[in-house]
């Protein structure tokens, strides 16, 4: 998650803000010592408290925020209490909760999901608390997803996927060209013949590039990680001038207008009947319109601003 938190310190920088990232696996020799003879790691290990506090006392923030943290544990909540001297500490989910963390107590402010579907775990956590519990979409960072793309009459006539290949990510590719929809595969176990190139990680700038290359891109729900949200993948595709695709959940409408902005399907034949369906006009139209919009209401200053504002 380090590129997330790396996104948003830079969205909270673009407003004026100074920023502090933190990160638990930057670990010290001593927590490093700890971890191998001790075996404990990150907020059991009081090498690794120790070194958050005092990094917020010396700082003096005036938030703190946790990147998928359901609550802290009761030492390190103790410390880092005590360092941050009544300053309100809140957290942002970007995976569906399916369950409570040992040792993990709802002693936070704030959290923040992007999937509605981690809401009643939360309620029911924090329902003797007074914490703001509360739907928070994810984000994208324009200056690292670009748009490179090319017109849309000179695309690639397929579906393009970029990421990592799963096995439900495979059967689906599978499904769809059985449904006749060509698609262009790129990541980690891709499939792709003596073409080993494409079976490597994609950086940020050559996904752009094939985002704005092809005819619509291709985004799946992983689950369990996602059930109801919407995926970085949805932000990032429009960010770099590509036709955005996604399933139809309950979330959605809440980034984008459905088959105005994006590509909202019910299931794979919906999808290659859409695909299938797609002119230049639209494929324009869609591109406009989403773009418009992840730049407008859907950067990491915006997600920034929000914390600011509520906190």
């Amino acid at each position: 998650m380090h590129t997330w938190g790396e996104d948003l310190q830079q969205g909270f920088l673009e407003l004026g803000h100074k920023a502090t990232l933190l990160a638990l696996r930057d670990r010290s020799p001593e927590e490093r010592r700890i971890e191998k003879k001790e075996k404990l790691r990150y907020w059991d290990n009081p090498a690794t408290i120790q070194r958050i506090a005092e990094s917020i006392r010396t700082s003096e923030p005036s938030l703190i925020i946790f990147l998928n943290s359901i609550g802290l544990h009761e030492q390190a909540h103790t410390a880092l209490r005590k360092a941050a001297k009544g300053v309100p500490m809140v957290s942002w989910l970007a995976d569906h909760v399916l369950d409570l963390p040992d040792g993990c107590l709802p002693n936070l402010d704030a959290v923040y999901s992007f999937d509605s579907a981690s809401l009643p775990l939360l309620e029911n956590f924090y329902q003797n608390t007074d914490a703001k519990l509360s739907h928070l979409p994810l984000a994208v960072n324009p200056a690292r997803f670009r748009d490179r793309s090319i017109a849309c009459e000179k695309r690639r006539a397929q579906l393009v996927f970029v990421g990592n290949h799963t096995p439900d990510r495979k059967q689906a590719i599978q499904n769809l060209r059985a449904l006749g929809v060509k698609v262009s595969c790129y990541g980690p176990r891709a499939e792709n013949g003596w073409q080993v190139w494409k079976r490597k990680h994609v950086k940020p700038a050559a996904t752009s590039k094939l985002y704005g290359a092809h005819r619509a891109v291709l985004n799946m729900l992983q689950f369990p990680n996602t059930i109801h949200g919407v995926n970085l993948r949805a932000y990032e595709i429009p960010a770099c001038g590509g036709i955005g695709t996604y399933p139809l959940t309950s979330d959605l409408p809440l980034s984008f207008e459905p088959q105005h902005e994006i590509i909202a399907y019910r299931d794979l034949p919906d999808l290659a009947a859409q695909i299938e369906a797609l002119t230049p006009d639209r494929m324009k139209s869609l591109l406009h319109l989403s773009q418009n919009r992840v730049l407008s209401q859907h950067t990491y200053s915006h997600r920034a601003s929000r914390f600011l504002t509520e906190s």
